[in-house]
């Protein structure tokens, strides 16, 4: 009996024995399959960063091309009108009613020419602190500059602190502004033309009345009942095979 009951004992402890052995086998398994798992993370970390790396640094490159060392300096676009030869264009005009006049059978008038100072969009969207606009024939240092979402730009806080004011005219370019009269004209010259056997001049300067059209003989005879001045911020002259083919007076408050 005492026999058989020894028996029993070794059994169990060999069977503790084994059951040890097996959970520390299964543990160092868990430990080299955790180890494995840790690197190939690392690993996937490790080539993603290089990635995002590889992917930021054109882009870095780019940002440095772009950067300036020097301030810019904005000019305006250089005259299109041809003061010696006016053909199918349309420009500001300014003039006196007193200034038609009739030779034989031709009505002519003298105009004085104008043209106001736009810059390229690309230009001015490079423009920020420290660089000069050169606008109205004077530099502007620029110390601070305000885009506007309806496209207006306000440079140095705009005409009412003493600085300047671009709107956009075209898709692709800017012009400067006066408070009083939006653009800012500059006279180009004089220049006398005739008027075209179909010319007609629209008169839509009083906002109570009608637009009134008058061909050249009938703005030569009521010349001198036309009222106010004809300016360039309200008053455009079409002109083809250099004959002035209309002239279009708009209201402006």
């Amino acid at each position: 009996m005492r026999r058989l009951k020894q028996t029993w004992i070794a059994a169990a402890l060999g069977m503790s024995v084994w059951m040890t052995a097996c959970a520390g086998a299964a543990s160092e398994t868990a430990t080299q399959e955790g180890a494995v798992d840790e690197e190939s993370q690392g690993a996937i970390r490790e080539a993603v960063a290089e990635n995002d790396q590889a992917q930021e640094q054109p882009e870095r490159d780019k940002m440095q091309e772009t950067e300036r060392t020097e301030p810019l300096t904005v000019e305006p676009v250089r005259e299109t009108l041809n003061m010696t030869h006016f053909d199918n264009c349309t420009f500001a005009a300014g003039f006196k009613p007193q200034q038609i006049h009739q030779d034989e059978s031709n009505v002519i008038i003298t105009l004085t020419v104008y043209d106001y100072e736009h810059f390229h969009k690309a230009d001015i969207d490079e423009l920020q602190a420290g660089d000069t606009l050169l606008i109205d024939g004077k530099e502007c240092l620029i110390t601070s500059i305000d885009r506007q979402e309806s496209g207006r730009i306000e440079i140095n806080g705009g005409p009412a602190q003493g600085g300047e004011e671009l709107r956009m005219v075209e898709e692709d370019s800017f012009y400067g502004s006066e408070m009083a009269v939006g653009r800012s004209y500059h006279k180009l010259g004089e220049v006398t033309l005739q008027m075209d056997e179909n010319f007609v001049l629209t008169d839509d300067s009083d906002p109570d009345t009608p637009p009134q059209v008058y061909t050249a003989e009938e703005l030569f005879a009521i010349r001198d009942r036309l009222i106010g001045e004809f300016k360039p911020y309200n008053t455009a002259v079409t002109v083809k095979n250099e004959k002035i083919i209309s002239i279009y007076r708009k209201f402006m408050p």
